[in-house]
């Protein structure tokens, strides 16, 4: 689709040509405050408008897919999905990737979340389900009914035979931090570690992100980074903006996820990724 696209720079409006097919974003941070029930109404009008004239529409998030079409309910059946931080890849209704960690693995993550103490508390999460113990109750709440997690108690996390695709470090305060000293020096060469917002770490096989989910759905449809479009707020974005021309930080981004970014939209709690579709709209 030929277009003229509207990049908002530093309170500058420019038009040029080009041609976008795909737009993917990140939820917590840039839709809409970190662990919330809702996102604006206008995001279902512009997706809608989004895929009615072509365009796809990915949800690119830490949170489970369950969760992801929940939230965007009015047109969930109709999104792509990249869950689980990259994990959990779904297009067409259907599971397109699935990145499980081994068993062994899944438990020993579970083990040095509890030596961490402080507070910290995990999701054990696989292909739509995440589950906790009772050790976990604060991150189960979160999940369950802020997030709105499809979500299942058990004893003990160590008792589960499915590895997990994710997990989930949680900290009311701060994740990345309380992570720093032990738990990320042991494992950020073996798997992949990407924080979502303060209060979460996120733990996937190596080469799990969402750069490379992103590539996989570029590569099904046969969509080039030239005519796609991202938007995030943090590091696990990063690598989604490797795979977009047009991406995009919101304006309350962390500090070097704006540097990565090739364009800034307005910020998060200005709806900025919003304005940005509308104003994508208006040229079609």
């Amino acid at each position: 689709m030929d277009c003229g696209i509207i990049e908002i720079q530093k309170d500058t409006i420019k038009r040029d040509d080009c041609m976008i097919k795909l737009i993917a974003t990140d939820v917590d941070g840039t839709l809409c405050r970190i662990s919330t029930p809702k996102i604006h109404e206008g995001y279902y009008a512009a997706a809608r408008t989004l895929l009615d004239k072509g365009v796809k529409f990915v949800a690119a998030s830490g949170r489970q897919y369950p969760a992801l079409a929940r939230l965007f309910d009015p047109v969930h059946e109709e999104l792509l999905y990249i869950a689980d931080n990259g994990a959990h890849v779904r297009v067409e209704n259907k599971d397109l990737y699935v990145s499980k960690m081994d068993l062994e693995t899944s438990h020993e993550l579970v083990r040095d979340v509890r030596a961490l103490g402080n507070g910290c508390e995990c999701a054990y999460c696989v292909a739509g389900i995440a589950y906790f113990s009772p050790l976990d109750q604060t991150v189960y709440q979160i999940m369950k009914d802020n997030m709105l997690y499809e979500c299942r108690m058990v004893d003990s996390l160590e008792e589960l035979k499915e590895p997990c695709i994710k997990l989930t470090v949680f900290h009311p305060i701060d994740a990345e931090g309380v992570t720093a000293k032990t738990f990320v020096p042991k494992w950020e060469d073996r798997l992949q570690l990407a924080c979502s917002g303060f209060t979460y770490v996120d733990v996937m096989n190596k080469g799990t992100n969402k750069g490379n989910s992103l590539k996989m759905i570029q590569d099904y449809y046969g969509i080039s980074p030239e005519e796609t479009m991202t938007f995030g707020d943090n590091i696990n974005d990063l690598q989604m903006f490797e795979n977009a021309y047009y991406s995009y930080a919101v304006g309350d981004a962390r500090q070097e996820v704006i540097d990565s970014a090739r364009f800034t939209a307005p910020p998060m709690k200005e709806d900025g990724v919003l304005q940005v579709l509308e104003k994508l709209i208006d040229t079609l």
